[in-house]
């Protein structure tokens, strides 16, 4: 007995000055969670969690867990526009996995539908009529998808035959949406877009098509407003056209090399 009193006073966190034993974080993650539990927070549920580095993000997650939820967790540094659309694409419950599990967006679809306690298909190959045809019969919500699968589903001679409306939307990742491609698929199945490719992949931060002249300080001042710190660029460089592969992939070593840069750099 008290041994058990020993390990619940040992001090487990500290923030500034102050200090938290075992027992004390236990309460205040048991409180938290009768509150969130109050409110209806119950087991596979999923938990938006936006906090700084304190203490409370610890008893927060803790609370969470303890209810059998999952924490979504949200940066602190993000613009309303970015915690919108995260929310917006929180919600994802029967998914397409047509990418190989080899590489990483399709372990990370997997991983997510596990994680999330969603539903999926997956998929041997990619089969043009296979997608569509399964969109419909298992009423997917959302389809992620990769540059190559969209332009071969844009193509495809009957897509209008066939139900979407369970379809929420389409994530276009690794590459910048082909705006030509997105707004043909939207014209023929009535199903909106979302971009998703990470920061290693990003040629530029914003396309912008004026028909006034634009300038650096402005573009700044726009990003500033709407992008966290550690995504704004460094520098803005005015290109006449961005080098692309027919898929719409940005050939970025390309461009690297024209304005003075070797590719590794």
């Amino acid at each position: 007995m008290r041994a058990d009193r020993a390990v619940s006073d040992v001090r487990v966190l500290a923030c500034a000055d102050r200090m938290y034993t075992r027992s004390q974080v236990d309460a205040l993650s048991a409180g938290l969670a009768a509150t969130l539990a109050r409110r209806g927070v119950q087991a596979g549920h999923r938990v938006a969690l936006m906090s700084s580095n304190r203490p409370e993000f610890v008893f927060a997650v803790r609370a969470i867990w303890r209810l059998g939820a999952s924490a979504v967790l949200i940066s602190p540094s993000w613009k309303a526009g970015d915690v919108g659309r995260a929310l917006e694409v929180a919600h994802v419950d029967r998914m397409h996995i047509v990418t190989p599990p080899s590489r990483i967006l399709g372990v990370l679809n997997i991983a997510t539908v596990l994680d999330t306690g969603a539903w999926m298909r997956l998929h041997r190959r990619f089969v043009l009529d296979t997608m569509p045809q399964h969109i419909q019969s298992d009423r997917i919500t959302a389809e992620i998808a990769v540059a190559p699968i969209v332009l071969t589903i844009a193509s495809h001679p009957e897509l209008e035959k066939f139900d979407l409306p369970s379809l929420r939307y389409i994530m276009w990742c690794a590459t910048p949406v082909t705006a030509s491609v997105a707004d043909e698929m939207t014209r023929r199945t009535g199903v909106g877009w979302i971009s998703a490719y990470g920061t290693s992949e990003v040629p530029v931060i914003a396309a912008v098509t004026t028909t006034e002249d634009v300038g650096a300080d402005e573009l700044d001042a726009l990003i500033a407003d709407r992008l966290a710190s550690d995504k704004r660029p460094r520098d803005i460089v005015f290109v006449p056209e961005i080098p692309r592969l027919p898929s719409g992939k940005a050939l970025r070593r390309v461009l690297k090399e024209q304005y003075g840069r070797t590719s590794d750099q």
